[in-house]
């Protein structure tokens, strides 16, 4: 052993070596935490803008879901006869021959 080692009591050299751990311990986590908090903050953002991205898909979504449905309603309704005479007249304004016809004009808003 030095020879200054044995000049300190045990229980000195004990709390030496307790203060030296400490130190070391307080750096590793100060060093830990260095590293932890900007990842943890970059981890935080990045969620939270998949989760805005999640809610406009899911939204976006719902609206395909009811124009498929009104689009499939439309396809069951061209089986109908009159439903697509009635298409034909109003979007291709085609009308009988022999029928009189009264345009109606729309209200200026």
């Amino acid at each position: 052993m030095p020879a200054h080692a044995d000049a300190l009591p045990a229980s000195a050299q004990l709390n030496k070596g307790s203060k030296r751990r400490k130190r070391i311990l307080a750096f590793c986590v100060v060093a830990f935490l260095t590293w932890a908090l900007p990842t943890f903050v970059a981890q935080w953002s990045k969620l939270n803008q998949k989760t805005a991205e999640l809610q406009a898909l899911q939204q976006q979504t719902e609206q395909l879901k009811q124009t498929n449905e009104q689009t499939k309603r439309d396809v069951a309704r061209l089986n109908d006869k009159e439903y697509v005479e009635q298409k034909i007249r109003t979007e291709l304004h085609w009308y009988k021959p022999g029928e009189t016809v009264f345009p109606a004009k729309k209200p200026n808003p």
